[in-house]
């Protein structure tokens, strides 16, 4: 579904940014596969062509202008972007000297930050671009919004969240919106605040096909499992970001779905036929590259059907070159996914992940485990002529086209002051909030209890069990925070916390059934699940009103589920809760599972009445 653009915001940019990077470098580039496009007429019977050929010039004209005066080592330090913390840190911390150091000796082109405040993160960017050379492109993974990054934490021991960016469900919440307007809003919000802090390329939207359970790592960062519906939300959050003055990444291609392997630790192998990649794991990718994505990340994996060589997708030139920039079209920035992590390198040396990374046709080097010895693999590359000058230009022509197109050249700093009008605003937050509550599901209610019709004196109890992990501690604190808010939702409520073992069913009844009706919020540990849940059968039995629905919120709670169905609410029934005490009940909880660590929960309401 494409949807209206609308107006854009006080971006310090050209208008006409948005035009694909094939059609923008097309002048400067030739070795470039554009994307298709209806040929363009005389210049005399075409203003339209005209004008964009004149917005095209000052962009490579400028790109041109600038690759002249570079060196090999210069040129090559273009396409290596490092990771930075986006917290406060003072100007002589080691840790923001190690990164300063980078950027100014190394003359890198670009950076990737990770957590943070909003202004924290907007102050170490300036503080960046101060020191470099060159303006740097500022990357980040966005994606639930600029959230994903800048959130303000937790404020411990009493779980009070700080203030942050705009925080949306995952993807998967978004697609069980089934809504591409709220997606756009996704982007449009992203986008503004991202800006504001001072990033230009979003890492988002996660294209993958959620279709194996098994998955350990995409699971509710995608949209779902149908290809139809990834591709039109992901249509939709592309067009919303980029709209609004970011660069969009499509990733992981050419998908990361259909896998048990963690690509972080090793290999990952979607061992599917072509056939069914076309029709499934390319087939959102395809959709955003027809919709102008101006990026693309790659995927750690191995695809038989598409390089029988047993290598990494990220470092196949048929998987690249071949299939992403020949038949598929795509004339954007090719960034490879995190270069340190296991599923890439295997047995490989960073020199040479690295060069395998850039015949394949990456143009972006993100996060070598050391950026110097990345460079001076590309520069020893092009001196022995495994690699030509000529293939460096390509990729650091298109990366300081971006750069111009952004205005950095003129002015690459963010205003600090403008940061709170933009970052985390009421408005902004009317869309998320919208999103969170469509989000909601119902996969199962065989007792049609939903929506809520409860006589005045029934009682609920909401109960989590929750994973453990080694480190469980901000989970505890977090549901905590959350049964805080389930209190000020309902004043008159009553919460419990049960560390270790699950509490026995006895105080959990007595919790729900005090003299004056109190919602109830209690949380148990799934080391007893099987053994709490036998005990929930024993209440049943034990009083014939009791009754009980399950409902799953945007986490990632279809993992434990026999249903393949990789999306909530895929083949559920929708039922909105009626009631708003109960909304902001059920809305509280998934807030706190998408704001912690361990996020694998299942949510359980019990009614009494």
């Amino acid at each position: 579904m494409l949807l209206k653009s609308v107006p854009s915001v006080d971006l310090t940019m050209a208008r006409a940014w948005f035009l694909p990077l094939s059609t923008l470098l097309a002048a400067g580039c030739a070795a470039a596969v554009a994307r298709p496009a209806t040929p363009a007429a005389p210049a005399a019977t075409s203003p339209a062509a005209a004008a964009a050929a004149s917005t095209v010039r000052p962009h490579t004209a400028w790109a041109d202008s600038v690759l002249a005066t570079l060196s090999v080592r210069q040129k090559a330090a273009q396409m290596v972007w490092v990771w930075t913390l986006g917290d406060y840190t003072a100007t002589d911390a080691p840790q923001y000297a190690a990164i300063e150091k980078q950027v100014t000796e190394l003359e890198l082109g670009g950076i990737i930050v990770s957590v943070g405040g909003p202004m924290d993160i907007a102050t170490k960017v300036n503080a960046l671009q101060r020191a470099s050379k060159l303006p740097l492109l500022v990357s980040a993974d966005l994606e639930t919004g600029a959230a994903f990054r800048a959130r303000g934490g937790w404020f411990l021991p009493n779980a009070i969240e700080l203030g942050g960016a705009t925080s949306f469900p995952y993807q998967m919440g978004i697609g069980a919106t089934r809504d591409p307007k709220l997606a756009y809003e996704m982007g449009r919000v992203t986008a503004e605040e991202g800006r504001a802090m001072g990033i230009h390329m979003a890492f988002a939207p996660v294209l993958d096909v959620n279709n194996n359970p098994k998955n350990p790592v995409i699971s509710a960062r995608s949209f779902g499992e149908d290809a139809k519906l990834v591709s039109e939300m992901g249509i939709a959050l592309v067009k919303g970001i980029q709209e609004h003055g970011m660069l969009a990444t499509g990733k992981h291609f050419p998908g990361h779905g259909d896998t048990e392997q963690n690509s972080h630790l090793e290999l990952s192998r979607v061992n599917v036929p072509r056939a069914r990649l076309d029709s499934v794991e390319l087939k959102p990718f395809q959709a955003a590259i027809d919709a102008g994505v101006r990026g693309m990340m790659t995927f750690h994996g191995d695809l038989p059907a598409l390089d029988s060589t047993k290598t990494a997708a990220t470092l196949s030139r048929r998987v690249m070159t071949d299939l992403l920039r020949s038949e598929m079209r795509f004339g954007g920035l090719l960034v490879t996914d995190a270069l340190d992590m296991n599923g890439v390198l295997g047995s490989l040396s960073m020199s040479e992940a690295t060069l395998r990374a850039v015949e394949a046709g990456n143009d972006v080097i993100l996060m070598p485990s050391d950026a110097k010895v990345s460079i001076q693999a590309m520069v020893d590359a092009v001196a022995s002529g495994r690699l030509s000058e000529a293939r460096i230009d390509e990729s650091v022509r298109k990366l300081l086209a971006a750069k111009h197109e952004f205005g950095l050249h003129t002015n690459r700093f963010v205003d600090i002051e403008g940061v709170r009008s933009k970052v985390g605003t009421v408005a902004n937050q009317a869309p998320a909030r919208e999103a969170a509550a469509k989000a909601i599901t119902l996969v199962r209610d065989s007792l049609a209890l939903v929506p809520f019709k409860l006589p005045r004196q029934a009682k609920v109890v909401s109960i989590t069990v929750s994973y453990p992990r080694a480190a469980h501690w901000p989970a505890d604190r977090a549901h905590e925070g959350g049964a805080g808010e389930l209190q000020q939702s309902v004043p008159a409520a009553r919460s419990a916390t049960h560390r270790g073992a699950s509490p026995r069913v006895e105080p959990v009844d007595r919790l729900a059934t005090r003299r004056r009706p109190r919602p109830a919020w209690a949380r148990a540990d799934h080391r007893q699940a099987a053994h709490y849940t036998a005990r929930y059968r024993r209440l049943r039995v034990r009083s014939d009103a009791m009754s009980w629905t399950r409902l799953m919120c945007c986490a990632q709670p279809f993992r434990s589920s026999p249903n393949r169905s990789g999306s909530m609410g895929g083949r559920g029934r929708r039922a909105p809760l009626s009631m708003s005490s109960r909304t902001r009940t059920t809305s509280a909880g998934c807030s706190s599972c998408m704001s912690v660590p361990a996020r694998r929960m299942v949510s359980m309401v019990i009614l009494r009445t």
